[in-house]
């Protein structure tokens, strides 16, 4: 794996694993889920199959900042980043906008 793609991967990932701690709303957050629709759109994957040294680092990684997983595992896209069109219209997601907005002022 070269070691451009081998960072892209690992920023993809953690990104996908950590969607849940950005905020609604944010850029992050946004191209996030832009990314994980675009991926599985195109290949119709939505699993991070990791290198062993790609998966020690997301470990150490949810390790600090409190994410649980089984050490090793692949990155799973949830459910609702399929279809980030879809997800980005939704109650749920418009709810979690608004209160985000609303914590912060706006």
């Amino acid at each position: 794996m070269q070691r451009i793609e081998f960072f892209v991967e690992l920023e993809r990932a953690w990104d996908t694993l950590a969607y849940e701690r950005y905020e609604p709303g944010s850029s992050k957050e946004e191209n996030t889920a832009y990314s994980n629709y675009n991926r599985y759109r195109v290949t119709n994957k939505s699993v991070w199959e990791l290198s062993p040294e790609q998966a020690r680092i997301i470990d150490a990684l949810a390790e600090v900042v409190g994410i649980l997983r089984q050490r090793g595992q692949p990155v799973v896209m949830p459910e609702y980043l399929k279809n980030q069109p879809q997800w980005v219209l939704s109650p749920e997601y418009q709810a979690r906008v608004a209160a985000a907005r609303a914590k912060r002022g706006k």
